[in-house]
């Protein structure tokens, strides 16, 4: 599929709170559209996270060839490769751009005047206005998603793993290879002294994250159903995880908590555990407030419409596409997902936990979209508010 992405970004002060957004277009008509705020950033910084976000959502759409606006003439030329990179700060994010641009069979970038980007800009704005109202209350509820794999890391995708952050307050989702990208990012956590640490179960995808904890700048604690699901305490499940020879150091300086079926308040979140009894292991889902569902490792459960109901982002497994499924007796399939979407009368849904071993996930879109429309697959780096 091919499209263009317009993007733009601002900040309120250089550097400052600040905006991006992006317009996707197909065949002359708007396909995807959004925005998002920054916290802190230069405009040069801004302008690289709009062109970052832009791909992003590309690439969750199923694009395979991008032709990208932008105002910036900086970004325009360094991605080109025909300015060098003067700025280190921006070198990361350069980096970044880089490697989504490789995912797409087909990229050109060009630049525009700021009248044939004015779409782009207004939606930029609101995002600076956005930064502006958070700062002065302190921040707002935002998902990233640190993993979006399930089984073993992809070139692409870490294994599962989302961070939940609201002003201060942070909760992980999981702990699998994703976690790692807390220490490589470490403005994921800036102003963040405590962590707190969900998982849906055991399996090796979901905790081997975990040995990261003890390189990361903040306290943590870890909750698990270990003693509800399985019947044993959480704390020896994961021991020969968290201690030599496994771990390369001892990591149980972070207590271990259970979690429990029903509301329990973690980390000054209120978060909902429902037994998924029907995977290779027993799993939880998990609902965070009235914000966000996470199911996954499961397959179609009823009980989940329930668990979901009426939140704004549901991120559910999306192991295998319907017309081809794999394992359904134990995970879902991108149908499933959708299902449960729209019984639950979610805002959107975003596919996780996806199969290393597919070779095209737009598939599960196609799949998903029969059933739901607001439907994108979950990329890693990619944010929710």
């Amino acid at each position: 599929m091919k499209v263009v992405l317009r993007h733009d970004a601002g900040v309120a002060t250089n550097p400052g709170p600040g905006g991006i957004g992006w317009v996707i277009e197909r065949d002359g008509a708007v396909l995807a559209e959004g925005y998002d705020s920054l916290l802190r950033a230069t405009n040069n910084e801004a302008e690289y996270q709009g062109l970052i976000r832009g791909l992003t959502e590309c690439l969750s759409l199923g694009a395979t060839t991008v032709e990208v606006k932008a105002d910036s003439r900086l970004v325009v030329m360094q991605i080109r490769g025909e300015w060098r990179i003067k700025e280190q700060r921006l070198v990361p994010f350069a980096d970044e751009a880089r490697r989504l641009i490789a995912r797409f069979q087909e990229f050109t970038i060009d630049w525009v005047p700021r009248e044939e980007n004015m779409r782009a800009d207004a939606l930029a704005t609101r995002g600076v206005m956005r930064a502006r109202a958070e700062n002065a209350l302190g921040g707002r509820l935002r998902t990233a998603i640190l993993g979006s794999g399930g089984g073993v890391p992809s070139r692409e995708r870490e294994t599962a793993c989302l961070l939940v952050r609201e002003g201060d307050r942070a909760l992980l989702l999981d702990a699998g290879s994703g976690l790692g990208r807390l220490r490589d990012d470490p403005g994921l956590l800036q102003g963040i002294e405590r962590i707190d640490v969900v998982l849906s179960h055991f399996h090796f995808d979901h905790v081997c994250g975990l040995p990261v904890l003890q390189w990361l700048p903040v306290e943590a604690a870890i909750w698990a159903p270990g003693r509800w699901l399985y019947e044993r305490p959480s704390a020896d499940i994961l021991a020969p995880l968290r201690r030599p020879p496994i771990s390369p150091g001892d990591a149980t300086s972070a207590p271990v908590f259970e979690l429990r079926e029903g509301v329990q308040e973690i980390g000054g979140f209120s978060v909902r555990a429902s037994a998924q009894p029907r995977h290779w292991a027993p799993s939880a889902g998990l609902r965070v407030g009235d914000d966000l569902a996470y199911i996954t490792d499961t397959p179609f459960d009823g009980s989940n419409i329930e668990l979901g109901q009426g939140v704004r982002t549901l991120f559910h497994e999306a192991w295998s596409s319907s017309a081809s499924p794999s394992s359904a007796e134990c995970d879902s399939t991108a149908a499933d997902a959708a299902r449960v979407a729209a019984e639950a009368g979610v805002e959107r849904l975003i596919l996780v936990h996806l199969n290393p071993d597919l070779a095209d996930h737009t598939t599960l879109l196609d799949d998903a979209r029969r059933g739901f429309a607001n439907v994108a697959l979950g990329e890693d780096g990619a944010v929710y508010g």
